[in-house]
């Protein structure tokens, strides 16, 4: 059976995380209190790993909800809700939303019913909000202490990285290999551990060979550039699309269209609309149908 590295050397206590120093006091201290949280990072620092030393601590009841999953204010009502405001079996519960930064965020979005939801049951229940994107509302901010995770020590990564390998029995050929793994995907460390496992061959890390995100952006954005539509959703339909990331490499190659000025606003209206749209495809497709029909790519 395939031992997949990520799960098997998962931290099981907040001392083996990669973390910078100042956060570990403040992640201490959350583990006893419990107060209401919001840890924003991106992907692969952690979050989802102390939210699991968390609750592993703490002993309370708990429910986990992937929120890019269920965005509408109807998972808060059947699913969030029903489980917060009923009686538990422990003194404190605890309301995991990992992805919450894809809840909807209109008038009458899923974010407006938490901000309620978590003054209404604050004596009882306690809420983690994981986050890759600071897309949530102010009432919420105000109502957590808010802990940002990013920029984990390189040095320590590699020490986790090596600590893997060396309990997996690899023999590595050359140590920079490793270090450039963890150059090009910081400071993802769940892909770095990933990428290693995969260019492991019978025990031998020899050679690494990594997919590069930005080749993939690059192919959206020249087909875009071409005007070839059902390109760019073979794309995104063969490929595990992060279009917070798509829109940040347009924002950041604006310059490359005919129309730079209009193009940034453009992304800015659908980057802004991404976040309270279910079916998120569709939406990045309209605005490439948008710029298109304009003139601005």
């Amino acid at each position: 059976m395939t031992r997949i590295w990520t799960f098997v050397h998962e931290p099981s206590v907040l001392n083996e995380m990669v973390l910078q120093d100042n956060l570990r006091p403040k992640l201490e201290k959350a583990i006893k209190e419990v107060p209401n949280l919001l840890i924003i990072g991106p992907a692969g620092v952690g979050k989802g790993t102390f939210a699991h030393i968390m609750l592993k601590e703490t002993g309370y009841d708990y429910i986990w909800v992937n929120a890019s999953d269920e965005t509408g204010i109807d998972a808060m009502r059947e699913k969030v809700r029903s489980f917060a405001t009923a009686l538990g079996t422990s003194d404190m519960k605890i309301v995991v939303l990992n992805e919450c930064d894809s809840l909807t965020s209109g008038p009458q979005g899923a974010q407006k019913m938490l901000r309620q939801l978590m003054e209404d049951v604050q004596n009882i229940t306690r809420f983690i909000l994981l986050a890759n994107y600071p897309y949530i509302i102010p009432e919420i901010v105000s109502r957590c202490q808010v802990i940002e995770m990013s920029n984990p020590p390189a040095k320590e990564i590699y020490k986790f990285a090596t600590n893997i390998l060396s309990a997996e029995k690899v023999s590595v050929k050359s140590k920079i290999l490793v270090v450039e793994v963890i150059k090009k995907l910081y400071p993802d460390i769940r892909s770095i551990i990933n990428t290693l496992q995969l260019n492991t061959i019978n025990g031998v890390l020899e050679t690494v060979e990594i997919e590069k995100l930005d080749e993939l952006y690059q192919k959206v954005f020249d087909a875009m550039k071409a005007g070839n539509l059902e390109a760019i959703r073979k794309v995104l339909r063969s490929n595990v699309a992060n279009y917070n990331d798509i829109y940040n490499y347009l924002y950041e190659n604006v310059g490359d269209f005919k129309s730079p000025g209009d193009m940034l606003i453009m992304i800015g209206t659908y980057l802004y609309r991404h976040n309270v749209i279910s079916i998120k495809e569709i939406n990045f497709m309209a605005m490439v149908a948008e710029s298109l029909k304009r003139g601005y790519v």
